[in-house]
């Protein structure tokens, strides 16, 4: 059969040799489309690693000595913490409230236009990791807040009572994995740069993604000490609401009923949104417009490719009606023309694709495709694994591109072997 079906190519070489040229800019186009599809779909199921629902950032400013508010006896760092601490309470005391935490500049915040990163440093090895940096007061609890639960327990996350607060660091399973192996990495050491002295690990949390666009990154939290250094010209805090409280009618509650009680010496909230918000709003400004032209470009592609293919295969075998006719006359079943058919699509599709994946891989290689930054080389996450991503996007052309060709090659000859040889013959 394979002998018949590469000599019959090989008689109608010229005609084939466009459906070749054809189906192998189709699949040199095609890997990159389902590569867009295959990748945002694998984004899109990776587990966050925290629950945006119910949780609200706020924002605090302090006066200056230009503002009509600005009050003078207010201006130092003892009615700070005083003025600090009624906001504060003002908020957790809220019936609706279950949780809180106070930032250290809003860069800890999931989606967040912009995000704080620091070098870390164990034994003799180096990296850059983001940073989540958490205000100690009594009863905040950032993994709470979030629900960022714990890597080996799956419970949620719980500060360590047994290292201090200014020296422990709770780090992702990532960046654990990256440096102790898959071993547990409680009370190992990291040196942050900037920072004085050590930082023991206290606890390891499932990876975040800190970015819906990415995969999760290295992160780590630190708690710090409140004081004049974080309190002072701005304050951010995070906090929970109950499971059962509608977001958009608490705050327009908040702004309306307890903004005006967070006026307090010369602070003043200016902002408030919830995390979803926050989420929605980097979508629209970084991801949306680049993505959905992506996928959209495509879809269309995968559209485009169907019809044509389909189209080309359906004509080249309506053209051989009288083929079909002869084999029939000869004493060919329909199973049997029906396989011949199927068998030089299978094989006209295969050296395209090969041909195609061959110019891909060179494209590849050109654009440093499977380059990787060391520090994610052995990540768990596909995103880092390019070789593998190379050959899933090759498997998933090479699968739809024989699909369309079988497609457009059965229909047509099973409908063309079950006429009758006479019929079939006058198109000879």
């Amino acid at each position: 059969m394979i002998q018949l079906t590469l000599k019959t190519l090989w008689n109608q070489r010229r005609k084939n040799g466009w459906i070749l040229i054809e189906m192998i800019l189709v699949g040199f186009f095609l890997w990159k489309a389902v590569g867009v599809i295959f990748l945002t779909e694998y984004k899109a199921h990776i587990s966050p690693g925290y629950n945006e629902r119910g949780v609200m950032h706020i924002e605090l400013k302090e006066c200056g000595s230009d503002h009509d508010r600005y009050n003078p006896a207010a201006d130092n760092d003892s009615a700070r913490m005083d003025n600090l601490r009624q906001i504060i309470n003002t908020i957790r005391e809220c019936p609706e409230v279950t949780s809180f935490f106070m930032l250290q500049g809003s860069e800890a915040i999931p989606n967040y236009d912009n995000y704080q990163s620091v070098g870390i440093k164990i034994d003799t090895t180096n990296c850059q990791v983001q940073l989540y940096s958490e205000v100690c007061y009594e009863g905040a609890d950032i993994f709470g807040t979030y629900g960022i639960r714990d890597a080996y327990t799956g419970k949620e996350m719980q500060m360590n009572p047994t290292v201090p607060v200014e020296k422990s660091i709770y780090i992702s399973k990532g960046l654990a994995d990256k440096y102790f192996k898959h071993a547990n990495p409680v009370g190992k050491v990291f040196k942050m740069n900037g920072d004085n002295g050590q930082r023991k690990v206290a606890g390891v949390f499932s990876d975040v993604q800190t970015r819906d666009d990415m995969v999760p990154q290295f992160l780590a939290i630190t708690p710090c000490q409140m004081d004049s250094t974080n309190i002072r010209g701005y304050v951010a805090l995070c906090f929970r609401i109950k499971a059962d409280v509608d977001e958009k009618a608490f705050e327009e509650h908040f702004r309306q009923d307890i903004a005006p009680r967070l006026s307090v010496g010369n602070y003043y909230m200016v902002h408030l949104q919830s995390l979803k918000d926050i989420r929605k709003n980097y979508e629209k400004v970084y991801t949306v417009n680049t993505l959905y032209y992506n996928i959209l470009m495509s879809v269309f592609f995968l559209i485009c490719t169907f019809i044509g293919m389909v189209g080309t295969f359906w004509i080249r075998c309506n053209n051989r009606r009288g083929e079909i006719g002869i084999m029939k006359s000869m004493g060919a079943s329909e199973h049997q023309i029906v396989r011949q058919f199927v068998m030089e699509s299978w094989v006209l599709t295969s050296v395209a694709f090969l041909a195609a994946v061959l110019w891909r891989l060179n494209v590849a290689v050109f654009n440093d495709f499977f380059h990787v930054d060391s520090l994610y080389s052995d990540s768990a996450y596909l995103t880092y694994h390019r070789i593998s991503l190379f050959l899933i996007y090759s498997v998933l052309t090479y699968l739809i591109m024989l699909i369309i060709a079988l497609v457009g090659t059965y229909i047509p000859v099973r409908r063309a072997a079950r006429t009758l040889p006479a019929d079939a013959l006058r198109d000879e």
